[in-house]
């Protein structure tokens, strides 16, 4: 009989809980998008650079919706805030997770 040792699996299991009853709603700005992510797939150092050249005024998350398309392609390596939002998530989940 083969046995197999599912430790890995269980911390895997309980940081995919720590993950999801935080949620990415709960999340500073600056964990969700960190300088190695802003400087990999953007032309700023942070995410506070972004807003600041962005022109907007934001005084919550949905004003991030307000950011021109054209700024977030000409100055990022996405198509629009959505995109760069769900590509930022993914990876803080995936941090979150061990994996990344």
């Amino acid at each position: 009989m083969v046995k197999i040792d599912t430790r890995g699996f269980d911390e895997l299991e309980r940081k995919s809980e720590e993950v999801e009853r935080r949620g990415a709603a709960g999340v500073q700005l600056k964990e969700l998008f960190p300088p190695n992510f802003m400087t990999q797939y953007s032309d700023f150092n942070s995410i506070d650079e972004l807003v600041e050249a962005s022109g907007i005024t934001f005084e919550s998350i949905e004003d991030f919706n307000k950011i021109p398309e054209q700024f977030i392609r000409s100055r990022t390596r996405f198509s629009n805030w959505n995109e760069m939002l769900n590509a930022a998530s993914a990876r803080w989940f995936a941090r979150g997770l061990g994996l990344d």
